[in-house]
Parts: structure tokens; C-alpha cells; sequence
């Protein structure tokens, strides 16, 4: 039995660090089920990934992926920490993440070496209700519980904070 992957563009271009690591494991899954053939469907057939998949080469595929991670500051080399405030009011999420994000910015030119991103709306959206995210990258040493005590007597209570999420999205 063949097993046909319909839309394999979604998780190949899907703006997330782990995204070419879930297709990846996804194909590795359906490949195991796969009593014949794996086939993939895709409009970029040409992509590093897909060829990679295509020649069985996942050695490739992890060293350019553990390249890339380190070059843009993802784990296993950085901590991420991302941050989710909620509110059914768009003044008050905007405000709180504007206050959150310019103490950040104070902490990581003073006591961290940390990079902040800018407030930025999650991916999936919340009925009636009103989120902004933001994410931190800590580069990976001995000293990481400490700076992460550091950064939540900065964050107030009404932010979620999780250490190396999933997902940034």
C-alpha cells in the first residue's frame, strides 16, 4: 500500500523554527506505514528538505538544520522563552505589551544578554478574546536558571511564560 502526503507546502513553509523538523518526523511516520511508497506533494519539489527526504539523506538535513538554528539563535544553542498575554480589551493588550516589552529591553542592555522581539499577534486566533506574544532568546550557558529568575521578577503574573515552547507561533 502507498501512502500519498497531500500538501506538504503547509508545514514547509510554515513561518516556525520547528517546522522542518515536524515534516521531518511526519514523513519518517507515514514512511513506517507505508507498505510501498511514500509520496509527497509539493510545489517546491526542488527544496533542500524535500530532496534531502527524496535521497534518505537526513544526516544532511540535520547539519543544515543545526546550522541554521544556530545562526538564528534557536535550541539546542539558545533558550526561547515565549510570552502570551490575553485580554478581551485591544487598548489594554496592546498597553501591557508595549510596558512588558520596554522593561525588557531595559533588562537586556543592563543585566542580560538577551534578545526581545516586538509584541506580535499569535498565529491562531481566540474568539473574543485578544492575545499578543513576544519572544526572548537566551544564549544557552551555565547560568540559564539564573537568568530566567532574573527575567520573571521582571514579568508580571498576568503574562503566560513557557521555557522553550513548542511552537513561537
Amino acid at each position: 500500500m502507498a501512502v500519498f502526503w497531500v500538501d506538504t507546502d503547509t508545514l514547509l513553509n510554515l513561518p516556525d523554527f520547528r517546522a522542518h523538523e515536524k515534516l521531518v518526523q511526519t514523513a519518517q511516520k507515514l514512511g513506517q506505514r507505508a507498505k510501498e511508497d511514500l509520496y509527497l506533494q509539493t510545489l517546491t519539489p526542488k527544496h533542500p528538505l524535500i530532496a534531502d527526504l527524496e535521497a534518505g539523506n537526513l544526516k544532511k538535513f540535520y547539519q543544515r538544520e543545526l546550522k541554521t538554528r544556530k545562526e538564528l539563535g534557536y535550541p539546542p544553542f539558545f533558550t526561547l522563552v515565549k510570552l502570551t498575554y490575553t485580554s478581551k480589551s485591544v487598548a489594554k493588550t496592546g498597553l501591557e505589551a508595549e510596558k512588558l516589552y520596554e522593561k525588557l529591553l531595559a533588562v537586556s542592555t543592563k543585566q542580560l544578554a538577551i534578545e526581545v522581539s516586538p509584541p506580535y499577534e499569535p498565529y491562531s486566533k481566540t474568539p473574543r478574546k485578544i492575545r499578543l506574544n513576544m519572544a526572548i532568546k537566551i544564549e544557552s550557558n551555565p547560568n540559564i536558571e539564573q537568568d530566567l529568575d532574573k527575567l520573571s521578577k521582571v514579568i508580571s503574573t498576568d503574562w503566560r511564560v513557557e521555557v522553550d515552547p513548542e511552537s513561537l507561533l
